[in-house]
């Protein structure tokens, strides 16, 4: 046999074995439940109870061909590459703070055409900025990873606390570091954290809008933000950067090459894709004269300030099939959690929503697809409830509020939650019919004393 007809007749036995696979899928999809492996992870991995009347294991080569589907879409990424000198570092906000309101980019010709944002006289890196008069930034950072995975070994606390122009008071609260960019080569995260690289400017690495720094710290995170003691975004993108010196006495732009600057100057930056209540949707806030310290992870562990309370971590995965891995999550009242969610399910784009459990849940003949917020599977709206009362009457303990983001395949979002009331709380993905098809859970939330 040829070389050619050895590659066809191999190619021909891959899609032999990948049309049974679609086959056998098509014909577990006539009964939505009828899935051997339902509630796991992977085609190939074993059920945990017997299979039900009328199901049917699938054959090994159809196991093995949905592994292969079920793994490229949302990979774990490559393995982290290990820095050979991991480090850490300990910085304390200090000196003028100031906030970067909505106003032209002070560099207009640095921003190549195909850059330039919708609304370029309002951006977040401008010179229209307010002195401010109190603000905490203290935050304690390892570098271990050098490239961008879900596995990265990178780790960060943060404390961000400050008053605003307005006299609003805010609070950040980091839930995680976001370990894989949505674009590792256009714009690398480095694993969540990096120390000493350069930024932004003329590195094409970060907009160009703002000048070229050393960044001593470089991270992104997902965070919930309070203004005035009310959670206002939840899983909200926060970059944290502590970077050579680009203002001057005025706070306005003194350079755009400015690796050569004094390293001092500590952003925190919400960007407007999180739709802040805050001019621009946006938070830009910079302390002018941080202390830092950086060394190895064993010499930053030792004198390091413990910044975050331990909280117990829950995850929480969309699985293969319209499935999330876990109908029943259980907590106390009271009691704070992170809680991480997966889209690990390659055949579709998901959302995650928590809210109250719903008086009506029929999931069978006619479905009523009532929710506390008013959420249908055929759209979004106010609705009333079943017995004709409003939401706000409802007596069901109230959920935790803006608990929602969407889930593209592959992606990770991290929140921290907690419950006052005791009761059921329900999550769901309100994507197309994905909640009537079974892709819904509940928290079982215990009273603080109970079991």
């Amino acid at each position: 046999m040829t070389s050619s007809s050895k590659q066809l007749s191999y190619l021909g036995i891959t899609l032999l074995v990948f049309l049974k696979a679609m086959t056998a899928a098509d014909a577990q999809a006539q009964d939505e439940r009828n899935i051997p492996y339902q509630d796991q992870f992977g085609p190939s991995q074993a059920p945990e109870r017997p299979l039900s009347p009328g199901q049917t294991p699938l054959e090994p080569a159809v196991k093995a061909a949905l592994d292969v589907l079920y793994q490229r879409p949302s990979p774990k990424g490559p393995k982290p590459i290990l820095l050979k000198e991991p480090q850490g570092i300990v910085i304390e906000g200090g000196g003028a703070l100031v906030q970067v309101l909505p106003g032209p980019p002070a560099f207009p010709e640095k921003i190549p055409k195909r850059l330039k944002t919708v609304s370029p006289q309002h951006i977040p890196f401008s010179n229209n900025v307010q002195e401010l008069r109190r603000g905490t930034f203290r935050a304690v950072a390892y570098d271990r990873t050098a490239n961008d995975t879900k596995l990265s070994e990178d780790s960060m606390e943060v404390e961000i606390t400050f008053t605003d122009h307005a006299g609003d008071k805010w609070r950040i609260e980091q839930a995680m570091l976001t370990p894989l960019s949505p674009n590792p080569i256009a714009e690398p995260w480095f694993g969540g954290v990096a120390i000493d690289t350069a930024y932004h400017g003329s590195t094409a690495n970060g907009t160009p809008a703002v000048p070229q720094v050393r960044c001593m710290l470089c991270s992104w995170g997902w965070a919930d933000i309070y203004k005035n003691g009310k959670r206002v975004a939840s899983s909200a993108p926060l970059h944290v950067m502590l970077t050579s010196d680009t203002r001057g006495e005025d706070f306005t732009y003194s350079c755009y090459e400015c690796a050569e600057q004094p390293v001092r100057e500590v952003h925190v930056v919400v960007p407007p894709s999180a739709y802040l209540p805050s001019p621009g949707g946006f938070l830009h806030v910079m302390w002018e004269d941080a202390k830092w310290t950086r060394g190895s992870p064993n010499e930053i562990e030792s004198s390091a300030p413990d910044l975050q309370p331990e909280v117990p971590t829950i995850e929480l995965k969309a699985a293969p099939h319209l499935r999330w891995d876990k109908k029943e999550i259980r907590v106390k009242a009271g009691q704070k959690y992170r809680l991480v969610v997966h889209n690990e399910d390659p055949s579709s784009f998901h959302q995650f929503k928590l809210h109250s459990q719903p008086v009506s849940h029929e999931k069978h003949g006619k479905p009523d697809m009532r929710h506390e917020e008013g959420m249908t599977s055929g759209g979004i709206g106010p609705l009333l409830k079943p017995d004709g009362t409003r939401p706000e009457e409802h007596a069901s303990p109230p959920a935790p509020k803006n608990v929602f983001f969407a889930l593209p395949q592959g992606s990770t979002w991290a929140t921290f939650g907690q419950f006052d009331k005791a009761g059921e709380y329900e999550f769901m993905c309100p994507v197309g019919n994905h909640y009537r098809r079974g892709m819904e859970g509940k928290f079982i939330v215990a009273s603080a004393g109970g079991k």
